[in-house]
């Protein structure tokens, strides 16, 4: 059977997935779903007393555009991590693209809603940690985001996708428990990429959560720009 994208329901299933999955021969037991997104599902996992983070990438037919080549960048781009011992990027401990789901006797996980078949997955260290919001962003924890993108970017490795200007904060940044922060989800990373792209994307988050960026103007009440003066010359 080929490989397909679950349909997942998230009000049964989060908490209590009711399978595991077998990574490079391994068995991990599926604690419960992190996250779903339209080109992955993102699971904690563990096996014995370890927890890892298990990140499954659908099928190569259902990512498309900018997602398409996004398994490919992000095992590059974590593999680039390890060898040059990153700590601003979660630990990789691996990738497949031959993971199987294995679902208990009697089950009452419907057919639409498990994975089939040989999928694509990455394994990671597991992050005691929520997505960095407005309502839990600190300043240090914004200064450490900042630093973190520019380590990355020592690598000459663009992370892709850091918008969310609305939201106040950029994307795919973890704030652990214990303060620190990790840059996360990499499918449309690019290693090589121009100085001039680095600078921007640095730029883009700078001007979010800069010390004169958007979150902390609506902190303090100001407006989210600066109000330009255009001046004239007198007659």
């Amino acid at each position: 059977m080929p490989p397909t994208r679950p349909n997942i329901r998230p009000d049964i299933y989060i908490s209590n997935p009711q399978f595991s999955v077998k990574f490079h021969q391994k068995r991990y037991n599926v604690d419960r779903i992190l996250q779903e997104r339209p080109v992955a599902v993102v699971y904690a996992v563990s096996s014995g007393s370890k927890h890892r983070v298990i990140k499954i990438q659908y099928p190569k037919h259902v990512g498309r555009g900018l997602y398409e080549k996004g398994f490919t960048n992000e095992v590059r781009a974590y593999k680039l991590f390890r060898a040059s011992n990153c700590t601003a990027v979660p630990l990789f401990l691996g990738s497949t693209q031959s993971l199987t789901a294995e679902y208990p006797e009697g089950t009452n996980m419907p057919l639409s809603s498990r994975l089939c078949g040989e999928q694509r997955a990455i394994l990671l260290e597991y992050l005691d940690g929520e997505m960095l919001l407005p309502d839990n962003a600190t300043e240090e924890s914004m200064v450490k985001a900042i630093q973190y993108l520019e380590r990355i970017h020592e690598l000459s490795l663009l992370h892709g996708d850091v918008h969310q200007f609305m939201v106040g904060t950029p994307r795919n940044v973890m704030l652990l428990t214990n303060g620190d922060v990790k840059w996360i989800d990499f499918e449309r990373s690019q290693i090589g990429a121009p100085v001039e792209e680095l600078e921007f994307e640095l730029g883009v988050v700078k001007a979010v959560i800069g010390p004169k960026g958007l979150l902390w103007r609506r902190r303090q009440g100001l407006p989210d720009y600066a109000e330009r003066t255009v001046c004239t010359n007198s007659d």
